[in-house]
């Protein structure tokens, strides 16, 4: 009865260019020795794992053909209920990629259950192996987890064009924004197959497409590729190479007003992996709809007045962020003791003012409406030039 194990010392994930050795350890626990050329072992080396040598313990011999290693007691019997162990040690190609086992499998010709084939039939039933004595006796399969560094990374911006961050942004109701999906996997890590993805778009965003998806890298990501559910998004990238990149880019427009959604977007481990961090594998963004911080300030720098006086009163008005705040209206009214007949009006950016002199009419009656956009950061200053027309105010 010949069976055999095998396995390799930790740690049991492995990084390209990792020199270890596979242990194999046969053993005969039939009642009667297996005559010599009786017992023969197959062990295929799996594409990804450089072939670096054999050593046998007796009574075998070793060969290697790639991806073969094949091992026969070739002049000696193997005793009944003794042991032998084989170490075959390998490195870590850079082409290695999940998911990665090692199989062999073992036979005896005085073994009923399991008897010896020929070398050609041994190695395509060591193929076949998928763990200890399965799918048959005389199996033994090692799997060999590989590391990488999968990362995904989001980020945001309002409109088509511009670039994308990671920081809150601010958009109207009705406005476009762009999420960008960037699924990476880090220099040195292992090739990767089969990489997912998933985002589930909030609900204060609709009219959902994918603008692009694209693979880069040397060599690039392949089979870089999203599909829509809903509001869930789900993607693959079939291929990875160390240093490539997947990037998707997702078109949504803001439905409801909101102060702060949060997008979150997650890459799944594939079978056959160790991410070495695990934090990079999810990235969220905030997103401001409808929303935000509008300042006013007027001054005049004058503590007191007298009938006749002409003084000037400065306003400025500010959009804080996040959001642009088109239509904004501002509104100075009259009070009695000023006669205000005059205003200006100044912008950090064109075409914000309505003119230079407004009426001032207006500014006091049904306000001023600054346009076209007030984007975040955006100011405006009006001065209001009044003459006091009464005292104690």
């Amino acid at each position: 009865q010949v069976r055999m194990v095998k396995f390799h010392a930790n740690p049991q994930a492995k990084s390209v260019g990792d020199v270890f050795t596979f242990t194999l350890i046969i053993t005969n626990s039939g009642g009667a020795a297996a005559a010599f050329n009786t017992v023969r072992m197959a062990d295929a080396i799996p594409a990804g794992l450089t072939y670096g040598g054999v050593i046998a313990g007796a009574p075998f011999v070793c060969t290697f053909t790639t991806p073969y290693v094949d091992c026969n007691n070739t002049t000696v019997a193997m005793p009944a209920n003794s042991s032998s162990t084989i170490l075959i040690t390998v490195t870590v190609a850079a082409a290695a990629t999940n998911p990665m086992l090692n199989a062999a499998k073992v036979g005896a010709t005085a073994d009923p259950q399991n008897p010896r084939q020929t070398t050609a039939l041994t190695r395509a039933a060591a193929l076949l192996c998928t763990g200890t004595d399965v799918p048959s006796l005389g199996c033994a399969a090692d799997p060999v987890p590989l590391t990488a560094d999968l990362q995904i990374l989001k980020r945001q911006r309002v409109g088509t064009a511009g670039a994308f961050v990671t920081t809150p942004v601010g958009v109207v109701v009705g406005g476009t924004v762009q999420f960008e999906l960037t699924i990476s996997n880090a220099a040195g890590s292992a090739f990767v197959r089969t990489v997912t993805f998933a985002d589930t778009i909030p609900n204060a965003f609709s009219t959902i497409t994918i603008a692009s998806a694209i693979g880069s890298g040397t060599p690039a990501a392949l089979g870089c590729a999203a599909g829509l559910a809903g509001n869930l998004l789900n993607g693959t990238v079939t291929s990875m190479a160390a240093g490539s990149t997947c990037t998707i880019i997702v078109q949504v427009v803001a439905n409801a007003n909101n102060p702060g959604v949060t997008n979150t977007a997650a890459i799944s481990i594939p079978s056959g992996i160790s991410d070495t961090v695990s934090t990079n594998n999810t990235s969220s963004v905030n997103t401001v709809v409808g929303y935000t911080n509008m300042s006013i300030l007027k001054t005049n720098g004058a503590t007191t007045a007298t009938a006749g006086q002409t003084t000037a009163y400065t306003i400025t008005i500010s959009n804080l962020g996040p959001t642009a705040a088109p239509g904004t209206v501002v509104t100075d009214a009259a009070v009695q003791g000023l006669s205000c007949t005059a205003v200006t009006c100044a912008s950090s950016v064109i075409n914000m003012c309505p003119s230079a002199n407004p009426p001032i009419g207006s500014l006091q009656v049904g306000g001023l409406t600054i346009g076209p956009a007030f984007a975040p950061g955006e100011t405006l200053t009006l001065v209001v030039s009044c003459t006091v027309t009464a005292t104690g105010i």
